[in-house]
């Protein structure tokens, strides 16, 4: 039994402009199956990059990237988007809630693209994540009548509406107070017991105590 899930292999992002900038420079690293990975470093380290590679948003200048035993590096564009709506939940810092939908609205709709459940499955589905994170009275609620904590609950809800292998969190903390804040990482840390691997971005201590592992970067390099 494989015990990783998401392996880079000498991995290189590189942005061109008048002076070239190296994202992440010649990353190796295999993110556990079933565990918390925290990736710390400053500013400019790396640790965006690193999520939008592994959730195919950005494709690497150089190196490989394996889901399991998928080339994810090799995927077109349709395929890209297939991964991203079947194999990966991401959790957003501003939450990335869509305005205009209510919040069963914006929960339902990775179901609705992903287009295997019916209408009466994809409710289902939504009144369950609805009551697993207590937002249940807030579903015919707009994103701006909650609180940040609020959003945040509705985001992971969002993250999970497909039921991913793989959680992808950028700074899911950072907007919230220690009571909610501590709420999301008892969340994930549930997550990761019922069997999802969750790669965190983050620059909050408080995230160390719920992680398996540490990867810290600094100008895209793995530093110990």
């Amino acid at each position: 039994m494989k015990t990783e899930i998401l392996h880079f292999e000498n991995i290189y992002k590189i942005f061109k402009g008048t002076v070239d900038t190296v994202a992440l420079d010649n990353l190796s690293y295999s993110f556990a199956k079933n565990k918390i990975t925290a990736i710390y470093g400053p500013s400019g380290s790396g640790k965006s990059t690193l999520l939008k590679l592994a959730g195919a948003i950005w494709k690497p200048t150089t190196g490989k990237i394996y889901f399991e035993d998928e080339e994810v590096h090799r995927y077109s564009q349709k395929e890209s988007a297939d991964y991203r709506i079947r194999k990966v939940g991401f959790i957003f810092q501003d939450y990335n809630l869509i305005s205009t939908l209510n919040v069963k609205e914006n929960i339902e709709l990775p179901m609705y693209l992903e287009g295997t459940l019916s209408k009466k499955e994809r409710n289902e589905r939504v009144n369950f994540l609805l009551e697993k994170f207590g937002i249940s009275r807030y579903k015919k609620s707009y994103p701006s009548e909650l609180s940040g904590g609020e959003q945040q609950r509705v985001a992971i809800a969002i993250a999970l509406a497909n039921n991913p292998p793989l959680i992808l969190a950028d700074e899911p903390t950072a907007n919230l107070d220690a009571a909610n804040r501590e709420i999301v990482l008892t969340t994930l840390k549930s997550l990761r017991d019922a069997g999802t691997t969750i790669i965190i971005a983050t620059h909050d201590p408080e995230v160390e105590k719920h992680s398996d592992f540490i990867l810290k970067l600094d100008k895209g390099r793995m530093v110990e």
